[in-house]
Order: C-alpha cells, then sequence, then structure tokens
C-alpha cells in the first residue's frame, strides 16, 4: 500500500503546475475563498457572501496560507494530499465491503483520468471523497459495534455535517444511515417494537441529527445575509426549478461513461460520436449497471453505501448538471455493479472456455483499462489537451504556453482589459468563464452577465456567446473596446462612462 500511494503521489505530482487550470473554474472560487477566510474576511469572494459553495474546503484550504504559503501550488499540493488520504481510506472501504477486485478497484478510482484532472487542481472532489469514505468506515465500525456508543453517533454526526458542508450532495450520505437502520430493523426479532428499535439504533438516528442540523444552520446563515443583500446570486437564482427539470438518463450515463472511459474522445476517434451507436452503447452500459444493483440486492450485498450512490443517481437524475467528476467519490462503489453486472454476461462465455482463459481474459480486461487510463494522465502531463499544454513545468515552461484555444485568448483579453481606464465595476460573461476573467484580469469583478443584464459595463464574449446577446443590446448601447482572437470585450457607451 505505501508504494502504491508513493507512485500515485509521483503520478499527480508531476501534474502539479502553479497556474490556474481551465475548463471548470470552481477551484477558482474555492481558492478565493480560501484567501479571504487567511485574510479574516470570512466566507467571501468579490465582495459578496458565495452561498452555493459551502465552507468546508475553503476552510482546509486556507490552512497553509494562514502559515503564510498563499499559492496555487501550495493549495493543489493540499488537494494532493487529501487524494492520498482519500485512497488510503477506500483501500481499507473496500475491504471491509468484499467490494470484488479490490486492487482493480482501488487502482482504477485513483487513476481514471476524471479523478487525475480533479487532483492537479484546486478541486472538493478529491477532499470530499476522503470524508465520504472516513463516514461510511466510522458507519461500519458502529455497525460491527455491539454496545451503542455516544462518541459514534457524535463522530458520524460530525462527518455527515462535514460532507454536507464540503459538497451539497454530501447531505444524502443520511440515506447510508436509513440503510444501516433498516437492515438492522429487518434482522431484528423485534423490529415492530418501537422502543427496541430505538435503543439498537439511536447513535445513528443520533448522527443523522447532527448532520442535519449543521447542513441546515448553513442554510440559515444565507437566508440571513441574504436578507442584507450581500448573498452572490448562483445557478439556483438564476435557473430555479429548472435545474430540476432535466430528466436525461442517457446523458447521465455519457457523463459517468466520461469519467470512467473517456467516452467522447473514443466515439469521437471511432467515428459515431452523437449517432445511434454512441446512444446504443450507452444503453448497454446502463443495463449491465442495472443488473449489477439488482445482483448486488439478490445477493444480500446492498450495503449502505451503495444505498448512497442509489440516492446519489435520484439526485442527478433530474439536474441539469451532470458533470463526470461527481462520480469520482462513488466509483469504488459502482465498479462493483458494473462487474456483477458484467458476470451475468461473463459466465455463460467463461463456460466455454478454457480454465485459463476463464481467469485471465477479465484480468487481461482490467490491466488494459488501468494501462489506458495511465496513458491518458500521461498525455495530459506531457502534451496536454485542446485547452491547455503539458501539466508538467518541466515541458510548459511558462504560464504563456500553457493556454490554448480560447483560453489563451481570454486570458491575453483579461491581461489588456486590466490596463483600461476607467475600471468597469461588474463585467459580464457567460457561465463559469467569469472566475477565469477575473482572475487573468487582476480582480476585475466578473459575473454570469444573466445576472445583472441592466447593471454591466462590459460583456466579454465566449465560445456560447460570440456576439452581444439580444437580451443585452435591448439594456442599452454597447462599443467593442478590444479583440484578442476569438474574445471580444464591450463595453456599455453613456456619459458616465
Amino acid at each position: 500500500m505505501g508504494l502504491f500511494l508513493a507512485a500515485v503521489g509521483l503520478l499527480y505530482a508531476a501534474g502539479l503546475n502553479p497556474w490556474v487550470m481551465p475548463e471548470s473554474t470552481d477551484d477558482i472560487t474555492y481558492f478565493e475563498l480560501a484567501k479571504s477566510y487567511a485574510a479574516g474576511n470570512g466566507h467571501e469572494f468579490q465582495g459578496e457572501v458565495i452561498g452555493d459553495w459551502p465552507p468546508i474546503f475553503p476552510l482546509y484550504l486556507s490552512v497553509p496560507m494562514r502559515l503564510g504559503m498563499e499559492s496555487l501550488l501550495t493549495a493543489k499540493i493540499t488537494v494532493v494530499l487529501s487524494m492520498l488520504a482519500a485512497l488510503f481510506l477506500a483501500s481499507r472501504l473496500i475491504v471491509r465491503e468484499n467490494r470484488e477486485a479490490p486492487w482493480t478497484t482501488l487502482i482504477l478510482t485513483a487513476v481514471i483520468p476524471t479523478a487525475y484532472a480533479s487532483g492537479v487542481r484546486s478541486s472538493s472532489d478529491w477532499f470530499f471523497a476522503a470524508i465520504t469514505f472516513g463516514f461510511f468506515l466510522w458507519l461500519h465500525r458502529m455497525n460491527r459495534r455491539e454496545t451503542p456508543s455516544l462518541r459514534d453517533g457524535i463522530v458520524l454526526g460530525v462527518l455527515l455535517g462535514i460532507a454536507a458542508l464540503t459538497r451539497q450532495v454530501g447531505v444524502l450520505l443520511g440515506a447510508a444511515i436509513v440503510v444501516q437502520i433498516l437492515s438492522r430493523w429487518w434482522r431484528s426479532d423485534s423490529r415492530w417494537q418501537i422502543g427496541s428499535v430505538l435503543r439498537q439504533n439511536w447513535p445513528e438516528i443520533l448522527a443523522a441529527f447532527i448532520g442535519a442540523t449543521l447542513w441546515l444552520a448553513w442554510g440559515a446563515y444565507l437566508a440571513k445575509i441574504q436578507s442584507v443583500d450581500v448573498l452572490a446570486k448562483g445557478n439556483y437564482d438564476q435557473l430555479g426549478t429548472e435545474m430540476w427539470m432535466n430528466f436525461e438518463p442517457v446523458r447521465l450515463l455519457s457523463h459517468l461513461a466520461e469519467a470512467w472511459f473517456q467516452f467522447s474522445n473514443l466515439t469521437e476517434i471511432a467515428g459515431f460520436d452523437g449517432g445511434p451507436v454512441e446512444t446504443a452503447l450507452l444503453i448497454l452500459f446502463g443495463i449491465v449497471l442495472a443488473i449489477g444493483l439488482v445482483q448486488t440486492i439478490r445477493q444480500g450485498r446492498f450495503l449502505p453505501s451503495d444505498g448512497y450512490g442509489v440516492a446519489t443517481i435520484l439526485l442527478l437524475l433530474p439536474y441539469l448538471f451532470k458533470t463526470p467528476r461527481f462520480w469520482i467519490v462513488l466509483t469504488p462503489f459502482l465498479l462493483s455493479w458494473f462487474f456483477r453486472g458484467l458476470a451475468v454476461f461473463w459466465k455463460p462465455v467463461a463456460g466455454r472456455l478454457p480454465v485459463r482463459a476463464a481467469t485471465w481474459i477479465p484480468r487481461a480486461a482490467g490491466g488494459f483499462w488501468i494501462a489506458f487510463s495511465v496513458a491518458v494522465c500521461g498525455i495530459l502531463i506531457t502534451r496536454g489537451n485542446a485547452h491547455h499544454a503539458a501539466l508538467s513545468p518541466l515541458i510548459t515552461k511558462s504560464e504563456d504556453e500553457f493556454y490554448r484555444g480560447y483560453y489563451a485568448d481570454l486570458r491575453e483579453a483579461g491581461i489588456r482589459a486590466a490596463a483600461i481606464e476607467p475600471k468597469p465595476d461588474k463585467v459580464g460573461i457567460y457561465g463559469w468563464y467569469s472566475n477565469s476573467f477575473y482572475t487573468w484580469s487582476g480582480g476585475l469583478n466578473s459575473y454570469n452577465w444573466q445576472f445583472w443584464p441592466e447593471e454591466i459595463d462590459w460583456f466579454v464574449t465566449s465560445p456560447d456567446e460570440p456576439d452581444l446577446p439580444t437580451e443585452l443590446q435591448d439594456t442599452g448601447e454597447f462599443r467593442k473596446i478590444l479583440t484578442e482572437g476569438s474574445v471580444s470585450v464591450f463595453e456599455r457607451t453613456g456619459a458616465d462612462r
């Protein structure tokens, strides 16, 4: 295990650099919030309290900053440390839960490219995974104890609260507590005696209460902040219930396949991306997972962590964002479903093969999957992708060389915009690109343009908005003040500008 963690640590260290990563920009928000905590200003970014991102992970990132190590590279190293902790806890959890192919499961959890990409930026995914795996190990500990313990209930409740205040979806760990209580209730000879049920399960009930209280306390704090109008607008404000009206099972499967297999790249190379063959493969993938879940239930192997997996899938099915990185924390559990589902199809085939072949073909397939994943990580380290050059600072010598395509243009536009006077009060840009422009423009307050259409002074184009949107044109006159490649910056005209 020590050699494995050292090897994984070196793999991740090879991809660390001191530059802001493109693509997802949640990590910029976390980093800026951590700087705010280190400076004693609380949970603020651009002068507003950020409600969509809970406080625990920025607090974690702020620890080295409080010691004088306020750099993005230090934040990334902190994430790698949480990744190593998560893998160590996952190794114990996989064995404790008797998951199939434990080493294959653990290695894949570490090296699938989506997990790697999240581990070389200041992202919360691996920290959240460490808390989640620790929660499940403590839940197993409680299930083995004959005498209920107050300490067990408090520790589990605090872990539940920390998870929910790291990522909102962490509150669904409460589903695992429900599964454990129901499982114990079903096995009990006194299942219909309420007093006996409460005596057996009161630590879990206490834990659920503590976790829910911590999560609701954060919500109450945000409600108070909103009442004094310093709570930042977010996706929930802009989209409301529309965020939960996107029941798209195939797209959900596509993002899981993307996390595990780099599915979109493979189908594009094969030439059938976006067509019926791609859809058929995703449906087959879903069938294998569903059969694996059914087998898990039929074999009496449905565990609290599986209950958490089901609850998360049900939450994401109607949810607008089904990002591949959401699956990192679920990979050890869902891989069991996948392997059990494959076993149903493989068993009749294996029966017709020599014993040696029936044994080694699955092992070779698992080895190929691991090798493919490590190779993709190696490509990111040494060559990069469409959005950035090689991650390794030994290969990419400067920040000027690092960014590609739109992100290179956006960075140059931000640098040029920083020199323009007078400075704008609000810059509008599409969605998550606002964080990148904030960083590269030296701190110009940047927002999703749809949050403040009447108030923004500048508008920055993006691949999604190559020109000034019609809705924005209706709010007043704009003139183009600079163009950098695919990026243009417009300024609202008027006497005050």
